[in-house]
């Protein structure tokens, strides 16, 4: 790696981390090897792991990448005649919307890889966690926001959304561990759970 610049050395890694995320996207992540990815990148598979210590690795790296650039905060686009639910209920599911793009077997393979892999590089799963971090703090100025429009009664918007995080936290891993459980049945359960939520909150 020496021998090259810092910037090939850079256009080399993210073109590992596209071709990685597409190909595990679509095949899976024991359906796939770094051979493979190294081969499609153009370089020898040795060299890769000069980038990523292993598979798993690059596995998490790859959709790391995705799920960052999905916590954009997305722009307001909201109806205010609407229900309140309704309201909270489509913002909360413009923030999710990256999980719904991905098959549940990639979801599940990745809840796998982050946990097998944390003890050995804690660094990774601090990344994850930031997300979680990011989307509390978008709920909650979503929240505050809401209230100053007039919409919402004062609360602690900061325990609300830690609260409205954990119900959308449990909903998803019961979708990842029960074949019965569509998204469609993921998303109801999470709008009946705001609901009850809200009483008394909404003006």
């Amino acid at each position: 790696m020496a021998r090259i610049s810092k910037e090939e050395q850079a256009r080399i890694r993210e073109k590992t981390l596209v071709v990685a995320y597409e190909k595990f996207l679509e095949h899976g992540f024991e359906n796939v090897s770094t051979k493979d990815i190294a081969k499609t990148v153009g370089i020898a598979e040795g060299t890769l792991f000069n980038y990523f210590d292993s598979k798993v690795h690059l596995f998490l790296e790859s959709f790391a990448e995705h799920f960052t650039e999905a916590t954009i905060k997305p722009e307001y686009d909201i109806d205010l005649t609407s229900d309140l639910v309704d309201i909270i209920y489509n913002h909360l599911e413009k923030l999710t919307k990256i999980l719904f793009r991905m098959p549940k077997r990639i979801l599940t393979e990745l809840m796998i890889a982050t946990i097998r892999f944390s003890k050995k590089r804690p660094e990774q799963m601090k990344k994850f966690i930031e997300l979680d971090f990011k989307y509390m703090a978008d709920m909650k100025q979503f929240l505050d926001d809401l209230i100053v429009w007039g919409l919402l009664k004062e609360m602690d918007t900061q325990k609300q959304s830690e609260i409205i995080y954990s119900i959308v936290l449990y909903e998803f891993i019961m979708y990842l561990y029960d074949n019965e459980v569509t998204k469609d049945t993921l998303m109801q359960n999470i709008k009946t759970k705001l609901t009850v939520l809200l009483q008394g909150y909404i003006k």
